[in-house]
């Protein structure tokens, strides 16, 4: 049997405040009672999950202006879960777009 380590908790957290259905409220409510994590973590790792799953929006941030922290962010959560290759791929396709840093800005 494997035994699923549980990984550190990221130190830098932003307070944010959301306004969800209340089907959705109370669904995130009895999720986070049958998983046994807080509200926050849940919202967070499926957040991160949709950010490195959805490639359409991973193509969008290489286009846009100043997109060196987008594609940080991106790499971040793909190191986090081993997923580097699917991300590399985006930025490899995206290459000759637009890579401005920020010192462009102005």
């Amino acid at each position: 049997m494997e035994i699923v380590l549980l990984k550190p908790k990221d130190l830098e957290e932003k307070a944010v405040t959301l306004t969800l259905s209340e089907r959705t409220a109370r669904l995130l409510q009895f999720y986070s009672e049958y998983c046994k994590r807080n509200q926050d973590d849940i919202v967070d790792h499926y957040l991160e999950e949709i950010f490195r799953l959805d490639q359409k929006f991973q193509a969008w941030g290489t286009t846009k202006r100043n997109n060196k922290v987008f594609m940080k962010l991106i790499s971040e959560i793909a190191s986090i879960e081993g997923y580097d290759s699917e991300i590399e791929d985006i930025f490899e396709n995206h290459s000759g777009d637009q890579i401005h840093n920020e010192a462009d800005n102005g």
